[in-house]
């Protein structure tokens, strides 16, 4: 291994201690180092990140001059890290994703029912379950929000009625147009 290799990537201790240690705010000007109990996974998807780099931010700066009155004493500071994912929930899985705009109000564009149907009756088929690769969600989060400005503020291509399907696995994006199904119960007598 390479010198700055070993920089980068600092050993895993055998055995992980209980505690771990925390910046804690304590009222303006008034902050500690403090041992905290190391996080676990609680919830399907979450993700452990154990930070090798990390920063202080603007926003921490002004809780610690006691400038945002909503931060309390005992809050943990620190939020600008940089770190490897260590262990994940069941849901942090998956590779593939879709995102669609629908419009079943207009005449000829689908709404989510002509793409889904009715409900499958299938409780287990959740992200929660079925999983989802955390770093996925951002992408198209961001590209939701993209959608979000572009319905505020028309500009480019009207996507509605079309589903972008995206392979993480494969780095493949895909554009299909759905159809408006007549007999669908949201929307068909449009």
């Amino acid at each position: 291994m390479k010198q700055s290799e070993a920089l980068l990537t600092p050993p895993k201790p055998a055995t992980q201690p209980a505690t771990m240690k925390a910046l804690v705010y304590h009222g303006p000007g008034r902050r500690s180092w403090e041992d905290k109990p190391r996080p676990a996974i609680c919830e399907a998807t979450d993700a452990l990140v154990r930070i090798t780099t990390a920063t202080i931010c603007g926003t921490d700066l002004h809780i610690l001059k006691g400038d945002v009155p909503t931060v309390s004493d005992g809050r943990i500071l620190g939020h600008e890290g940089i770190g490897v994912v260590e262990e994940t929930g069941a849901a942090v899985a998956g590779f593939e994703g879709q995102l669609g705009v629908f419009r079943g109000w207009e005449p000829g564009k689908p709404c989510y029912r002509c793409f889904v149907g009715g409900d499958p009756e299938r409780p287990e088929m959740t992200c929660a379950d079925q999983g989802v690769l955390g770093a996925l969600t951002g992408v198209l989060g961001s590209l939701a929000a993209l959608e979000t400005v572009r319905a505020l503020a028309p500009f480019g291509d009207d996507p509605a009625g079309k589903l972008l399907l995206v392979d993480a696995l494969g780095f493949r994006f895909r554009m299909l147009g759905l159809p408006k199904d007549p007999g669908c119960p949201g929307c068909g007598n449009r």
